[in-house]
């Protein structure tokens, strides 16, 4: 608002005190509808989100939704993947897995490889900017050796900028996948709980 105007004389004061952060981010459904994924898939896995296990499956796969891929895509992934693998039960991801550990990951990386060769899409969302095959061609390659250090950076995170940082060292993961990412896990799968994984984290 401009001082002065349509009544809105408050405006740059107001605009002086705010504080600006992710104020009501928890209600945001996109977030929410994954968070329900991420955590059955915990549960399914056998881990809890409190130990750096569960928190490095959780964040991958919030990344890796984050990387746009097509949801017909990730359904034929996930129907040629072994019986006893996970399958959302319910709502709008019912009958869809992520990638969230290395045999996961493995197994993606040499299903997409060839389809994205011979196929011509598309194989991501349009909206926005994605990374393409690098994906599959060496980024997921490269998180699965960088998970585990991000898992003790963000452990270590005592502000917003610092665990944005943290998720970030992920390859591919820029400001925005690994900002997205990090809200996605910390609003949507552990619900503003943010204790569960960077205890000293002030937002």
């Amino acid at each position: 608002p401009t001082e002065g105007q349509g009544g809105w004389g408050f405006g740059k004061k107001l605009m002086e005190v705010a504080k600006w952060g992710n104020v009501g981010r928890y209600l945001d459904s996109g977030d929410r509808v994954t968070g329900d994924f991420v955590r059955a898939k915990i549960e399914h896995l056998g881990l809890t989100l409190e130990s750096p296990e569960g928190i490095a499956a959780a964040l991958s796969m919030c990344v890796a939704e984050m990387d746009g891929w097509r949801v017909d895509f990730l359904r034929r992934w996930t129907e040629q993947t072994p019986g006893d693998w996970f399958r959302m039960s319910k709502g709008q991801m019912k009958g869809l897995n992520l990638p969230a550990n290395r045999e996961e990951v493995k197994n993606f990386i040499r299903f997409a490889k060839p389809i994205m060769r011979n196929e011509p899409g598309p194989f991501f969302s349009a909206s926005y900017q994605v990374q393409g095959r690098r994906l599959v061609d060496s980024y997921y390659d490269q998180r699965l050796k960088q998970i585990d250090s991000v898992v003790a950076e963000l452990a270590a995170s005592e502000t917003w900028k610092e665990a944005c940082a943290a998720v970030q060292l992920l390859s591919g993961a820029g400001q925005f996948v690994g900002g997205q990412g990090l809200l996605t896990f910390a609003y949507g799968v552990c619900k503003s709980d943010f204790t569960k994984f960077a205890p000293r984290l002030d937002v």
